[in-house]
């Protein structure tokens, strides 16, 4: 092939990189040879498992329904309101209370609560009456703010407590009723 007087020309940008590496001594680059080395740290905290136990279950206390109605208690005081044909009957056993749990970690660290927002309770004579409880919620002790998030004291405890509001249909049969609460816990 004849030599051709036309030399392929470099775009300009690329001529002067190419000119740059060929002016680089060959040690700047290899740093005699050796590679470059760091070091670096690994930390982690093992904290305590949160855990939770309940103290007291969530109560309506005694009751008469002459026509269909509602009773509330509020997590945050234990108040109770009643609504419709519902009322309260005194007598022993029969206070009101919301249900209340421990909650237990490491200290200062914030944790998030979940409870199941309904449950139904069933007729201790296993009969297949049921009562529908809803609007459950909690409120934690050392609560930072509003929502579901409390925060354990310095000695890694909290409280939480749970209200709801229980609906009582007419013709309800007498008797106890009971339904289990979910009430699930986690770090932030």
């Amino acid at each position: 092939m004849p030599f051709s007087s036309r030399s392929p020309r470099l775009r300009p940008g690329l001529a002067a990189v190419a000119a740059a590496l060929v002016l680089i001594p060959a040690s700047a680059v290899a740093q005699d040879g050796r590679g470059a080395t760091s070091q670096g740290t690994v930390t982690t905290e093992i904290v305590m498992p949160l855990r939770i136990a309940a103290l007291n279950q969530l109560d309506f206390g005694c009751l008469v329904a002459r026509d269909p109605g509602e009773v509330s208690i509020a997590a945050e005081d234990g108040s109770i309101a009643y609504a419709g044909g519902v009322r309260p009957v005194g007598g022993a056993n029969c206070s009101h209370a919301p249900a209340r749990f421990t909650v237990s970690g490491s200290a200062g660290r914030e944790y998030r609560f979940l409870i199941d927002p309904a449950a139904i309770a069933v007729h201790e004579s296993g009969s297949g009456e049921t009562l529908e409880v809803r609007s459950l919620a909690g409120r934690a002790r050392h609560a930072p703010g509003a929502g579901n998030v409390g925060t354990l004291d310095a000695a890694g405890a909290d409280q939480l407590s749970v209200g709801g509001t229980l609906v009582v249909p007419q013709g309800t049969r007498p008797g106890r009723y009971r339904a289990r609460i979910t009430v699930t816990v986690a770090y932030m």
